[in-house]
């Protein structure tokens, strides 16, 4: 009587895990070999990246000997988004090459709250703990997201954009916005922007404003009638419109569709509408070619904020 006890003790230990070992035992491990990867791309080495994450070189090496693919696979099998993986990723992985750990640790730790918080695991919860209740909702009441990792992203870009010393040269006469949404959201409301525009002052770059959910109209508009057709895109840097932009961007190979000159301004997101349905490939950049009161610009586009501002740079090659 007292084995079978133990034994059913046993059984309950093994299948009842808490979502904190959820996140320790099948996605915290990926993560750590994705971040160690992107690190690696940046030019560190094994000891400084141990040194950096926090972890001994043996274990480094053990990480990286395994191909991202292997772990974005394994992340994409528990249910999460290659996309929103590698935005995550891209972000933690920036803020430890920066030297910010207490950034890096809150932004990771607020994703896993997210993910938690969201039910993005409830299914591998219970694919590995039958014991938990189907009508559970621990999740949604214990977490807390201390970070928005839209806003941190976007706050990651706008850093990665003043650290160029001549990017003022591709900000807009009219001003500039990064703009980013979730990966599962179209909507203008989740979709985190600068609430006021950034500008050029001579050879500096200023942020008139934060960046918030709803912190951006029309610049986040666009990105949402981008995002309905092509789902993959995350976020919309607006840059200043020029051919040799525009021509270098298609000779290394951007996809860049051209919008306008617009009747008015009312009729801009229509005309966007219009260029996007007779595409089929996915646009690298916009250019918009503007209108009466309207300035050209060029709404440069990919799947995290930090990429689209490091995409835009290439309008810096001779300059």
């Amino acid at each position: 009587m007292v084995i079978n006890k133990k034994a059913k003790l046993t059984r309950e230990v093994v299948f009842l895990l808490l979502p904190h070992e959820i996140v320790s035992k099948y996605l915290a491990p990926n993560f750590r070999g994705l971040i160690a990867h992107n690190l690696v791309e940046r030019g560190l080495g094994q000891f400084k990246i141990a040194k950096l994450m926090g972890l001994s070189q043996p274990m480094i090496n053990k990480l990286l000997n395994k191909p991202t693919e292997y772990y974005y696979g394994q992340l994409e099998s528990l249910g999460l988004s290659k996309d929103d993986v590698k935005r995550i990723v891209e972000l933690a992985a920036f803020n430890l090459y920066k030297g910010k750990r207490f950034e890096y640790l809150t932004q990771i730790s607020s994703y896993f709250n997210l993910i938690l918080k969201e039910g993005r695991v409830c299914n591998l919860h219970r694919s590995v703990s039958p014991e938990v209740p189907p009508d559970c909702n621990l999740c949604q009441k214990l977490f807390q997201v201390v970070s928005d990792p839209i806003v941190e992203e976007i706050k990651a870009s706008f850093q990665i954009l003043i650290s160029e010393k001549d990017a003022f040269k591709i900000i807009p006469e009219v001003g500039s916005n990064i703009v980013a949404s979730p990966y599962n959201s179209i909507s203008t409301e989740d979709i985190a922007g600068f609430s006021g525009k950034i500008v050029k002052v001579g050879e500096k770059i200023i942020a008139l404003g934060d960046p918030v959910k709803g912190g951006s109209k029309h610049t986040a508009n666009v990105l949402s009638i981008v995002k309905k057709k092509f789902p993959h895109i995350n976020s919309a840097f607006v840059i200043k419109f020029s051919e040799e932009c525009l021509n270098t961007m298609k000779k290394i190979g951007y996809n860049v569709i051209t919008v306008g000159p617009h009747k008015d301004l009312s009729m801009q997101m229509r005309d966007l509408e219009s260029a996007l349905e007779s595409t089929s490939m996915q646009p690298d950049a916009i250019a918009d070619l503007g209108g009466l009161g309207i300035e050209p610009v060029i709404y440069v586009l990919s799947f995290s904020a930090t990429e689209a501002v490091k995409k835009a740079f290439v309008c810096l090659q001779g300059k």
